[in-house]
């Protein structure tokens, strides 16, 4: 049987890895955050909006890309805050 100190070191040992992968998860929730954030404020700004009319009143063909809504997911916005 295994001491109580290696078990204990075994289970931190675990516990360490673990932490490790949530703050890499972590980390790609928030870049995968800023991303959107970016895009959507791209979207929204006025400039773009404005070359959108431009190009739509030339008949250029060319449509705007429509930006799909959806919710954050409850791990995203948990992670946002911390």
């Amino acid at each position: 049987m295994m001491s109580k100190g290696i078990q204990l070191r075994a289970e931190l040992n675990l516990l360490r890895a673990r932490l490790s992968d949530c703050q890499e998860e972590r980390d790609r929730y928030r870049k995968s955050l800023q991303i959107a954030e970016h895009n959507y404020h791209r979207a929204r700004s006025g400039t773009v909006r404005e070359l959108e009319v431009r190009l739509r009143k030339a008949g250029s063909g060319i449509e705007p890309k429509e930006e799909k809504s959806q919710p954050a997911s409850p791990l995203v916005s948990a992670w946002f805050f911390w």
